[in-house]
Parts: structure tokens; C-alpha cells; sequence
């Protein structure tokens, strides 16, 4: 469970991780995500809190709605060391840098994106929205080297791109897809009629659909 987070108060979010814990105990087979401010001087200590009580994530971070540049190291390194001390997987907000404009798309492109995997190469990164298409960047030996550590989510991708994008992206970075709807904003079931339109293998749509997830996720 992630979800997108423009907030900027450190406050509403510690607030809403909370919420997030009572809302969840009853079901424990879901694994939940924190919202932190990065650049807030608390933001470090709200990781390990959160850690501690469960949650294996961070994110949705989103650069333009919380206000923070994707290439500053100050601000981001607190949250990079956070992360890799507890175990945590780092979910950001990913824009393409061409294509139709669109409410919330931001400015989180990939070239920016790389400047921030440069910083976190042994923290598992998941870049929302196929990494506003980085992931076909890797084609780039340079690229590829900074990439290894980073995941690409599915979500929105019937707004964004044809079904043939889950075949090429199976064959660039197969074990490091991921599926997401976007929820609330699409069903679960439109992005799933989505990918029944894509040619994937058995294979390949286990590993989308679950098998990469639950290893990222450490899930049996």
C-alpha cells in the first residue's frame, strides 16, 4: 500500500502514518508505505519510527508537490541513509519529459531521476509510472550502471502508453516490473483489461502481476 503524498507538513504526515497502522491492523498481509517531508529535519527519525512499526516503504514522494529538487543531495541524503539503515524501499514520483500534459505530472523526469540513483545505489528504488520511461534508457551502458538497484511501477499506464509497453519493458527489465493501477485514480480492473491486451508470456505476466512484488516486498 503507497500512496501519493504532496504534503509538506511534517505534522500530517506523521498523523497520517499513524492512521495508516490502526487502519491496517486488522490485515496484516498488506504492507504499507510512510509519508515523510523531505529536507524536514525529522524526517530521518519518522523513517525509523516507521520501521519499527511495520511499514516497509517510503512514498509516494512526489519533487514538485512536496517542493524539493530530485538532484539535491543535501535534502535527499538523510532520507537515502534512512532507508538503507531500516531496510526501506524508496517509491518516487516519475514525469515524462514529453507526451500530453496532464494534472500532476510534474517535472520528476529522467534525467533527474539518475542524478538521484547516483546517490542510492544500494537502496531499492521504485520509480512510479514506468520512471517516466527511463527504464528505456537502460538500452545506455552508462544508464544501466545506475539503474541495477531501481523498480518501475505500472500505474496509470492506460493513460500513458500502448499495451506493447508491458512486452518491452518484460524483455529491458523483466524482474524489475512492477504493477500498480494508480488506485483510486483507475481501478485495478482497467489496468488489468490493459494488460490482457499485451502478447505476455505466462512467465512474464506472473512476474508482473505478483512474483516481483513479493520478492521486493520479502512476501512468501
Amino acid at each position: 500500500m503507497a500512496l501519493n503524498f504532496g504534503w509538506r507538513d511534517p505534522g500530517l504526515c506523521r498523523d497520517t502514518n499513524d492512521s495508516i497502522v490502526e487502519a491496517l491492523r486488522p490485515y496484516r498481509q498488506i504492507v504499507p508505505f510512510c509519508a515523510v517531508v523531505p529536507g524536514d529535519p525529522g524526517a530521518a527519525k519518522e523513517i525509523g519510527r516507521c520501521a519499527g512499526l511495520g511499514f516497509r516503504g517510503v512514498g509516494e514522494l512526489n519533487s514538485d508537490g512536496q517542493g524539493f529538487d530530485l538532484t539535491d543531495e543535501r535534502t535527499l541524503r538523510p532520507v537515502i541513509e534512512a532507508c538503507r539503515a531500516h531496510g526501506m524501499i524508496l517509491l518516487l514520483h516519475a514525469s515524462e519529459p514529453v507526451g500530453h500534459t496532464y494534472p500532476g505530472k510534474g517535472k520528476a523526469t529522467p534525467e533527474k531521476l539518475v542524478c538521484h540513483l547516483e546517490l542510492a545505489q544500494d537502496v531499492p528504488i521504485v520509480l512510479a509510472h514506468w520512471g517516466g520511461g527511463l527504464l528505456f534508457y537502460e538500452l545506455m551502458p552508462e544508464i544501466e550502471t545506475v539503474t541495477q538497484s531501481a523498480y518501475y511501477d505500472t500505474a496509470a499506464t492506460p493513460y500513458l502508453y500502448a499495451p506493447q509497453v508491458y512486452e518491452i519493458g518484460s524483455r529491458l527489465c523483466g524482474s524489475r516490473l512492477l504493477f500498480g493501477s494508480d488506485y483510486p485514480l483507475m481501478p485495478q480492473r482497467r489496468a488489468l483489461e490493459h494488460i490482457d491486451k499485451a502478447r505476455l508470456s505466462a512467465v512474464e505476466r506472473r512476474a508482473l502481476l505478483w512474483e516481483n512484488g513479493a520478492r521486493l516486498l520479502g512476501l512468501s
